[in-house]
């Protein structure tokens, strides 16, 4: 019997060892595909948002902006960040950085870190407060049809007056959270927004003698009428 067919077979199996890496390989190129789709999406959805925030009497800008996060989630880095609510009066609030970040499998879920301190001010006046932290995280689901929830967390916040001599913080706990989610059967002309505000050795001691000692709490409201969130 002839042995010419065996030879003639090993390349082919080599091939076959080779095929999972070149698979591989074709669904790394085709995920860098949408990956980079999905941050041009995102650098045209934050244009929109900006100029629709504009109209509205608030204006968002970062004195430097970048997007990354390759390959699981596309982030926004935003530093020298800061939001302008025009109005009675007009309020400007700075921040050194902020992050916010989808994962590119959970495109609902919006996650946000923040890099203290925020000054609070009129435009081109003097931080009337500052609010500064350890951590802050923000999350926000529902985005962008709608907000199903949204929850804000700061561990050890304070909060000064720079007009007080001593400038001692006039707010302080260990940590503060506040959570919101839609009313169940509220509608959008005339939303109901439930809210959950909670302290951890809480103190207001230059508020009122009686913030003096830390307290925890945990403070349950219902907004109306937050028809532009």
């Amino acid at each position: 019997m002839s042995q010419s067919a065996f030879p003639a077979a090993a390349p082919r199996r080599r091939w076959l060892l080779f095929l999972p890496f070149a698979l591989v390989l074709l669904l790394a190129a085709a995920w860098t595909g949408v990956w980079f789709y999905a941050a041009a999406r995102a650098e045209a959805e934050i244009a929109v948002w900006r100029e629709r925030e504009r109209q509205a009497g608030r204006a968002q800008d970062c004195a430097s902006h970048s997007i990354g996060g390759y390959p699981f989630r596309i982030e926004v880095r935003c530093g020298g960040a800061s939001f302008e609510l025009r109005g009675r009066p007009t309020l400007q609030l700075k921040l050194p950085l902020a992050v916010v970040a989808v994962q590119v499998y959970d495109p609902k879920l919006l996650i946000g870190e923040f890099t203290g301190p925020l000054e609070i001010s009129e435009p081109g006046g003097p931080p009337a407060g500052i609010v500064n932290w350890t951590s802050a995280q923000a999350s926000v689901r529902g985005l962008p049809a709608g907000v199903e929830r949204a929850s804000l967390a700061l561990v050890e916040p304070t909060v000064r007056d720079p007009s007080i001599a001593a400038n001692d913080a006039v707010f302080r706990a260990r940590r503060l959270e506040l959570h919101g989610r839609p009313v169940a059967g509220s509608t959008a002309d005339n939303p109901f927004v439930e809210t959950a505000l909670r302290l951890e050795a809480a103190v207001a001691d230059k508020l009122h003698p009686l913030a003096a000692k830390p307290i925890d709490a945990d403070i349950a409201a219902i907004l109306r009428g937050v028809n532009d969130i």
